[in-house]
């Protein structure tokens, strides 16, 4: 397994225990991550592939749960599965492969051959919607269909206003404190990294800010609207860079060895940056670093538990965070640097935001619906608790939000409406099933 999306892959004992990394990044490959194991029939080797920065570099391997050796076997931006009575199944370029696979050597042979023309694909992700059964007999495919996403002010009751903006496949946005811009992060159709770009909102103008062939995102502005902090992969784990959104120099803020930092919310006096701490075994953190004097970054959560997205109030004297420390995601507050908390959510929270004025706090419900709790005070703290706004870019409780990415909601300073990236409209592709599909190749 890999427990977070920044890591290796682990063992953990079926009864349960410590997690233990079972594979290595390759550095010089600039690997950034290992994910999407699949166990060979023999139940000891598995195939897994490695995502890297450099596009040739994203490979599938096999390694085994009884040494850290690894084999490449193909070069590809995909998840594969192993397919009696000897295939190798991954896709390239939209397209599904099946390339024959000797379970007991490990190698490949012959070439790969199609066997599906069109397979949906995220090279961002190095994976494909498809699915094969382990006796070869079943193949399940959805196929591509081109699908962005839109960025539209939303109001309290949920009614859309127009899209700001072309239709592009957006995997977040991120509203400057002026309201007027905002950054959304699409990734490269070919490489899958993803950038940063501009978002002019009242002309629905883009504008590229990053162009490092590694991944650039996740992005927290200055008060001042000048200055981004974002996380960036291309030292391999995340680290944090700093930059004019009008100039070309880029400052390293942050690199912690053996930790992935990404950045999440910048104080308004402009002297604090919120981070999202990630160790690379799921135990995300939350932490802060000063922007002024010594730049020695510092805990803020609770050691044990997986802690994310912490938010200052706007007079830094509360922050709220997301905790699985009940067993499930929920939103907390806090007096910041203060081991009290207050518990805002039930039945799940996610990606809270502040008011202006820290007189309310907004945050999302697992199945996408938009929460409002009044605060007051900050010692004791006063939350009343959350009503429901409205369901997320229209959807349903069953099928939560029909969004595209990981921070697809923000608020605008006084409350009254939300800036949301949506999946444009259209219905689902089908899954095509095929009986005996090895027939067609022998």
């Amino acid at each position: 397994m890999a427990p977070v999306n920044r890591t290796v892959l682990h063992r953990v004992p079926a009864a349960g225990g410590t997690l233990e990394p079972i594979t290595a990044l390759n550095a010089e490959r600039k690997e950034n991550s290992h994910r999407w194991p699949h166990f060979l029939p023999d139940g000891r080797h598995f195939l897994f592939t490695a995502r890297s920065d450099v596009k040739e570099n994203n490979l599938i391997y096999v390694g085994s749960v009884d040494s850290k050796e690894v084999k490449a076997l193909v070069a590809a931006q995909s998840n594969a599965v192993y397919a009696a009575p000897g295939y190798l199944v991954y896709a390239r370029d939209a397209t599904l492969m099946a390339q024959r696979f000797d379970v007991d050597t490990l190698s490949l042979a012959g070439e790969a051959i199609p066997v599906a023309p069109s397979v949906s694909h995220s090279t961002a992700s190095s994976s494909a919607a498809f699915g094969a059964a382990a006796n070869g007999s079943i193949l399940t495919v959805r196929p591509a269909i081109t699908r962005g996403s839109r960025v539209a002010w939303h109001d309290r009751s949920g009614t859309s206003g127009p899209p700001v903006g072309p239709e592009r496949a957006y995997s977040e946005v991120r509203l400057a404190p002026n309201e007027k811009l905002a950054t959304v992060a699409i990734a490269d159709p070919d490489s899958g990294n993803r950038d940063i770009w501009l978002l002019e909102l009242a002309s629905g103008s883009l504008s590229r800010v990053t162009t490092n062939p590694a991944n650039d995102w996740q992005v927290a502005w200055a008060p001042d609207n000048s200055q981004i902090a974002f996380a960036s992969d291309r030292n391999g784990l995340s680290s944090v860079y700093r930059k004019s959104i009008d100039a070309v120099d880029e400052e390293l803020l942050l690199r912690l060895p053996g930790r992935g930092a990404f950045p999440r919310d910048w104080s308004a006096d402009g002297r604090l940056l919120t981070l999202g701490i990630d160790s690379g075994t799921g135990q995300a953190a939350i932490w802060a670093v000063s922007l002024v004097g010594d730049r020695t970054p510092f805990p803020l959560g609770r050691s044990g538990v997986r802690e994310y997205d912490p938010r200052l109030s706007p007079d830094a004297r509360l922050i709220a965070f997301e905790s699985d420390e009940s067993g499930a995601p929920e939103i907390y507050v806090a007096p910041f640097g203060k081991s009290s908390r207050r518990r805002v959510s039930s039945g799940g929270g996610t990606q809270p935001r502040w008011r202006a004025d820290g007189r309310e706090l907004f945050f999302t419900t697992m199945t996408g619906e938009v929460m409002a709790a009044a605060v007051k005070g900050s010692e004791p703290i006063e939350i009343a608790p959350p009503v429901r706004l409205f369901h997320g870019c229209g959807g349903s409780p069953a099928t939560g939000p029909s969004s595209i990415g990981q921070r697809w909601f923000e608020v605008a300073a006084d409350g009254s409406r939300f800036l949301l990236a949506c999946a444009a409209g259209g219905a689902p592709s089908p899954i095509v099933v095929s009986v005996d599909w090895t027939a067609s190749i022998k």
